[in-house]
């Protein structure tokens, strides 16, 4: 398996960046990987600072690039071997434009303490999303689990492929656990599906026939996973009105060393269906611990 080796990290000097930076250091330190450390200028501060406080846009930039040097010298130490660069423009068409054109294989975000609103917890990373052609890993905590399984969040559309290869990508050693999650909504579930839902016996069978469908394809993905050299796999099924919450709930309630989710997926409405919406909007904002979201071919 091919691991990371062209890694951008996205810097806005807040605590949750640094913990960006550790984890893309470490992943570094397994693979050999190249890391750039980029910081974006906002075009609104530049102008202010240039037309009200008489700064030189120059002096402003070198001034950037030596905070940038700083703040990874603070965070690594001084012997951190990665490459600083200081652009300027909109943050995130920068970041996204940049991960694009220069052959960066991992996009890392730390977002998540930058705002006293919860709302907007996320919506950085949510915005690189919609561009980026790679993998983006959003760090917006420190590692707190480094030892629990890597939950690959399946929805059993053509994300499933990248969704395995990227989590073994990104794991320190095949023999972590890896927990499959599809969370759905079934049939007897929905509002239009009366008939069943009230039917307590479910005499037609329907619900097992439902169930077994989605065993099998679980054990199917299982299989594929041994087959990538994960040596732990396991499964769970989540069965909700609201398989969103159902997913987000799950995820809180239980320790993950890497969440990975699909983007794009074509799976049930609510679930991964669009990952630039809400769901990875609330995963980033609840999920304990780093967050792999994955494009359709990558």
């Amino acid at each position: 398996m091919k691991p990371f080796l062209n890694i951008l990290v996205g810097i806005n000097y807040t605590q949750a960046s640094r913990h960006a930076l550790v984890k893309a250091a470490a992943v570094a330190s397994r693979t050999g990987a190249k890391v750039t450390a980029c910081h974006v200028l906002p075009l609104s501060d530049l102008v202010e600072y240039i037309n009200f406080y008489q700064i030189e846009h120059k002096g402003m930039m070198s001034e950037a690039r030596e905070c940038l040097a700083d703040f990874v010298t603070e965070v690594l130490g001084s012997d951190h071997g990665v490459t600083c660069k200081v652009t300027e423009g909109s943050p995130h068409h920068e970041i996204s434009a940049l991960t694009n054109d220069h052959d960066y294989d991992l996009l890392v975000l730390g977002d998540g303490d930058d705002s006293d609103d919860l709302r907007d917890v996320g919506q950085f990373a949510i915005r690189c999303l919609r561009f980026v052609d790679v993998p983006v890993l959003v760090v917006n905590q420190a590692d707190a689990h480094p030892l629990p399984p890597v939950a690959a969040c399946l929805d059993f559309s053509a994300s499933t492929g990248p969704i395995l290869r990227n989590s073994l990508r990104l794991t320190s050693a095949p023999s972590l656990p890896l927990e499959l999650i599809h969370a759905c909504r079934p049939p007897w579930l929905r509002r239009f599906f009366g008939g069943l839902r009230d039917s307590p016996g479910d005499e037609s069978g329907q619900k097992a026939r439902f169930r077994e469908v989605v065993d099998g394809s679980l054990t199917a993905i299982e299989q594929q996973a041994h087959d990538l050299s994960f040596e732990k796999v396991s499964s769970t099924s989540l069965e909700s009105s609201d398989p969103e919450r159902a997913l987000i709930d799950h995820l809180t309630d239980h320790p993950y060393s890497l969440v990975v989710l699909g983007r794009n997926g074509a799976g049930v409405k609510g679930l991964l269906s669009d990952v630039v919406g809400s769901t990875a909007n609330e995963v980033i904002r609840h999920a304990r611990c780093p967050i792999l979201i994955v494009p359709l071919e990558s």
